[in-house]
């Protein structure tokens, strides 16, 4: 896989122009490792500081519980990223763990070199002060999500940040949504039922659709 064609899809490179990304792939020594289905990309409190970015295929970013309960945290595609916090914090470890869901190829960037891009390239500061500032703006919602009081609460606000990364047509597993929202499958069920009977989604092949964005919004006042 030739790099310098998927660097400028990565959120780090956004606005550089050819000349300076065909000199990151001439003069940096980026990883790219590819990984099978299942397969653990990063442990939970790994020291290593470095970014990974998914180049294609899907993993999944999870929390392990006391008791080794699995939390499903986020999901991340094709050009998603993970680790950059560690890489800007000197004590911070890996927090969570990150696992193939199917073939997966990632392209890694240490700490240094990160550091290299930031002191080179001043537009590649600015993307990563932008992505930290959404990436606070996700937490946010996470919390609101975890803290609200219903089920119904916390079903509308994670369809209305799935909203924002999928757009209408939002991928859904039951077990899945159920364990990050925490709650039970049952009591998932019923507020998609509800949900459905007030016209705001439909489900169909393992997809969520909003059909009516104005219903979801007003679950959220």
């Amino acid at each position: 896989m030739k790099l310098n064609k998927h660097l400028s899809n990565l959120f780090i490179f956004k606005n550089l122009d050819t000349v300076s990304i065909k000199n990151i792939c001439d003069t940096l020594t980026l990883q790219e490792k590819k990984y099978e289905k299942s397969a653990v990309i990063l442990e939970k409190d790994t020291e290593e500081r470095k970014i990974g970015f998914v180049l294609c295929g899907e993993c999944e970013v999870q929390r392990i519980r006391s008791g080794e309960e699995i939390i499903s945290l986020n999901r991340l595609g094709a050009y998603d990223s993970f680790g950059i916090l560690t890489v800007f914090s000197e004590k911070e470890h890996f927090p969570t763990r990150i696992i193939a869901t199917k073939r997966t190829t990632v392209l890694f960037i240490s700490e240094s070199e990160i550091k290299l891009l930031v002191e080179k390239y001043p537009a590649v500061s600015y993307n990563i002060i932008e992505f930290l500032a959404k990436k606070v703006s996700f937490l946010n919602k996470k919390i609101a999500t975890f803290s609200a009081k219903s089920v119904e609460e916390k079903l509308a606000l994670y369809l209305s940040g799935c909203k924002e990364k999928y757009g209408k047509d939002i991928p859904f597993c039951g077990t899945r949504v159920a364990s990050t929202l925490g709650v039970g499958r049952a009591s998932l069920y019923r507020a998609l039922e509800a949900f459905q009977s007030e016209g705001i989604i439909s489900v169909d092949n393992k997809k969520i659709y909003i059909t009516t964005p104005e219903g979801l919004e007003r679950k959220l006042k």
